[in-house]
């Protein structure tokens, strides 16, 4: 059974760099977080399936990380949206 907190994370940030060679190279940034997970349960009108809850990510713009990958407990998640408010920030996974 996962634990119910805390939880350690990987936020995956992926930039494709073009070199003029006509070969793109992926560069690949790794932010590590602690927080809780929620798997799902939530209506299903939303547009989530899981949710992790976090600090204040305060290095991350609003929309950077939309479609990057979240890596948590060997499972890999679609970041669909960052909602960072005054004392913490939501991740909607699906």
């Amino acid at each position: 059974m996962i634990k119910r907190y805390p939880h350690n994370a990987k936020i995956i940030i992926s930039t494709e760099i073009d070199d003029d060679t006509g070969i793109n190279e992926t560069d690949d940034k790794e932010i590590v977080i602690k927080g809780r997970y929620e798997p799902t349960g939530q209506t299903k009108a939303l547009d989530y399936k899981a949710k992790f809850f976090c600090g204040k990510l305060k290095d991350i713009k609003p929309f950077e990380i939309d479609g990057q990958k979240l890596v948590y407990a060997d499972k890999e998640f679609t970041i669909v949206q960052l909602h960072n408010y005054q004392t913490h920030c939501e991740l909607w996974l699906d």
